[in-house]
């Protein structure tokens, strides 16, 4: 139920931009921490990961006002960091077809909102080939 809510408190905008910023990367590691219950797609989306996922990822695609690259760096991280725990990773970073687009939009939107040789973007994409 947790998810469901602050999925809709993302959507309805309801929670502060600055605030969810500060929710932002907790909330990805949480959701990519662990495999639904079932362990499936279809329990992804009865557990409220997938919604959870969905809302998020209109908050870093959003352009404005757009989320500090630094955060999305951190997201980056925490998903790296839960890749690496798993092993092989791909259970827990592919585990549903929203992960899989979170992640791209993710990575997308990091290189699009980093200019062309900032030591951000060099930071950035080291985190990416992580």
């Amino acid at each position: 139920k947790g998810r469901v809510l602050a999925a809709r408190v993302v959507e309805a905008g309801i929670l502060p931009h600055p605030s969810a910023c500060v929710l932002l990367s907790p909330a990805v590691r949480e959701v990519y921490s662990s495999l639904p219950a079932g362990g499936d797609a279809a329990s992804a989306s009865g557990d409220g990961r997938d919604r959870l996922l969905g809302a998020l990822l209109l908050l870093v695609v959003t352009p404005s006002p757009a989320v500090e690259p630094s955060v999305l760096g951190d997201c980056l991280r925490g998903i790296a960091d839960v890749g690496e725990s798993d092993g092989s990773g791909s259970g827990l970073l592919t585990g549903s077809q929203m992960r899989m687009r979170f992640l791209h939009a993710l990575l997308s939107t990091g290189k699009e909102r980093l200019g062309e040789g900032s030591e951000g973007r060099t930071a950035f994409l080291e985190d990416e080939t992580r």
